[in-house]
């Protein structure tokens, strides 16, 4: 007679798991960026980058967009200098929901944010809004954190300072709250994705390179045709 087949057990469900496993580890281990914008006229960013469920490196900057231009040219302007934080491609972006309050200056605040939508859209990168209460209770532990508030915690958390000193607009200037802002929301934007999000401490918060460094940086990546 054929042999019957033996019963299937627990432990045989659960064996054939283990290359799924390994893998699932490995995928794990490969570091995720996300980055924050504060869109306004300086529009603060930051990319925080995550590796096994752990925050390891936050870099900071400003961009300071052309108050000369249209409300078109600006937003031609914020797309331009973002071109190079896009070198190698976010896993996320996040940025401040904005809530008009009825006012003409609501109009820049609302083009930017479509005018950094669109920029996304055209990379296919992954584009999601944070409102004010909910990144600044995920960065700093209260919703109505104010920026003062927002920085501490995020140098607490880093276990280090902020850098004194940003490159905006090829000069070096004093350090904006904007960029840890946007540190605040890039932060929020981990968290949707990593559930048990914690810290690597200490490590440094660094002052992101020039648009012209960077520019230069993404250009020697490319191999020549």
């Amino acid at each position: 007679p054929v042999p019957s087949s033996p019963p299937v057990t627990s432990t045989d469900l659960a064996s054939p798991a283990a290359p799924d496993s390994v893998a699932l580890t490995t995928v794990q281990s490969t570091p995720k960026r996300y980055l924050g914008l504060d869109p306004a006229m300086s529009c603060g960013w930051a990319i925080v980058t995550v590796v096994e469920q752990r925050v390891v490196a936050i870099e900071v900057g400003c961009l300071e967009l052309d108050s000369s231009a249209c409300t078109g040219g600006r937003c031609l302007d914020l797309q331009r200098q973002l071109q190079p934080l896009l070198s190698a491609l976010p896993d996320l972006v996040c940025f401040e929901t904005f809530i008009g309050h009825g006012r003409a200056a609501d109009e820049i605040s609302y083009a930017l944010r479509t005018a950094i939508q669109m920029e996304m859209s055209s990379r296919s990168i992954e584009c999601m809004q944070a409102m004010p209460q909910s990144w600044k209770l995920a960065a700093a532990g209260s919703g109505t954190a104010d920026k003062a508030a927002v920085k501490a915690a995020i140098e607490t958390n880093a276990g280090s300072a902020v850098p004194s000193k940003l490159p905006i607009g090829g000069r070096m200037l004093k350090f904006r709250d904007d960029a840890s802002d946007a540190a605040g929301i890039a932060l929020w934007g981990a968290k949707q994705k990593h559930a048990s999000l914690s810290y690597a401490a200490p490590f440094s918060i660094c002052a992101g390179a020039s648009n012209e460094k960077r520019a230069e940086s993404s250009s020697r990546k490319r191999p020549a045709l």
